[in-house]
């Protein structure tokens, strides 16, 4: 037996969370990780690690990861990070490059792990 969660449904329970005085608990410790899909063969995976204030996304298939900084006051929505990333690899702006992280210590262990050894970029 499985349960589907679409991603709106996701959302709203993560959204919730943090009303319901989780988000202290979240804030201190918490990473949070989802994973969504994104059309035919396509995923992305993304965490949100609150400790570190990041959120970082993996496109599936890619070969690079791409994080931004959280807003704790409002955190950012699945399908904006999803439209933010999407719209940075796809404008292909040769003036704005994404800016490789340089030291990668400043990134939690979860997304460590989720990036592995591929590039991780500022969005």
């Amino acid at each position: 037996m499985g349960v589907f969660m679409s991603q709106k449904h996701t959302e709203t329970i993560f959204q919730m969370s943090l009303q319901d005085g989780a988000n202290a608990k979240l804030r201190s410790a918490g990473v949070a990780t989802f994973h969504l899909d994104t059309g035919i063969n396509t995923s992305d995976s993304v965490v949100y690690d609150y400790s570190k204030l990041l959120i970082c996304t993996r496109p599936r298939p890619g070969n690079a990861c791409y994080i931004t900084h959280m807003e704790p006051e409002r955190v950012q929505s699945l399908q904006s990070i999803a439209e933010n990333v999407l719209s940075k690899l796809g404008s292909g702006k040769q003036n704005d490059p994404l800016k490789l992280v340089s030291d990668p210590s400043i990134l939690g262990t979860t997304i460590q792990v989720l990036c592995g050894d591929l590039p991780v970029y500022w969005t």
